[in-house]
């Protein structure tokens, strides 16, 4: 197995609202989640650390060897369901009401990655080329989709932070699922501080240049400051 991991203020905020996780649970098997807190007033971090916590322990106490990838599946969304759960009810404090977090996690088992993702945090398969395996829950993205705006006008568009779907906003959280063939390819999660600041062909660059991951986590959370840096940055990168 190979890892990177980072997790960076940035140059204008005051706290790091991100989370990040990255754990082998068994020999086969890898996992890495990323958590972009929202809410202010402290609320943001406390909403991204319940997410990664409750996700991680729920797979910590429950994956076994020998699951079928539909049961990891099912694990996954289960782990979601529990965060969310735990960031609803931790909201209905005055001092963290309306907190929430992005939440992007991707599990690699044998020959599978299975992807679970709330947000705009992404989760790219980096190999010859590079796949985006999440589709962002945001208003732009809305936009983009049914054509009102471009890729580009999206990049520079005011509206480009507001998200539609977030953990521990609403009762019911709506989880994306997905599962791919895994073939080798270096998955890259990263929080929207590093893809608004860094290009998609830039962090592919980045990730095929290097033997490193660490090293490469590091130069792109450093691409990202030299860029601006207005967001917190945070990247995980691993490979089997």
């Amino acid at each position: 197995m190979q890892i990177g991991k980072a997790t960076d203020l940035g140059l204008l905020r005051l706290e790091n609202e991100d989370s990040i996780y990255i754990s082998q649970p068994a020999e086969t098997a890898i996992y890495g989640i990323v958590a972009d807190g929202m809410g202010g007033h402290r609320a943001g971090k406390v909403a991204s650390t319940l997410a990664v916590d409750a996700i991680s322990s729920y797979i910590n106490a429950h994956y076994e060897c020998q699951m079928t990838v539909d049961d990891i599946r099912t694990m996954l969304a289960e782990s979601f369901f529990v965060a969310n759960d735990a960031i609803f009810q931790k909201g209905q404090d005055e001092k963290y009401r309306g907190m929430g977090t992005t939440t992007s996690l991707c599990f690699l088992a044998d020959d599978q990655m299975l992807v679970a993702h709330v947000g705009d945090s992404r989760i790219y398969a980096i190999g010859e080329g590079m796949s985006r395996l999440t589709k962002d829950h945001s208003l732009v993205a809305d936009l983009v989709e049914k054509g009102q705006i471009t890729d580009d006008e999206a990049q520079i568009d005011p509206r480009k932070n507001v998200i539609t779907r977030a953990m521990g906003t609403e009762k019911i959280i709506n989880v994306d699922l997905g599962i791919y063939d895994y073939k080798g390819e270096i998955i890259l999660l990263c929080s929207d501080g590093l893809t608004n600041h860094v290009s998609e062909a830039e962090i592919k660059r980045m990730a095929q240049e290097t033997d490193d991951l660490q090293e490469a986590c590091d130069v792109l959370v450093a691409m990202a400051n030299a860029n601006g840096g207005k967001d917190n940055i945070s990247v995980i990168m691993m490979k089997k």
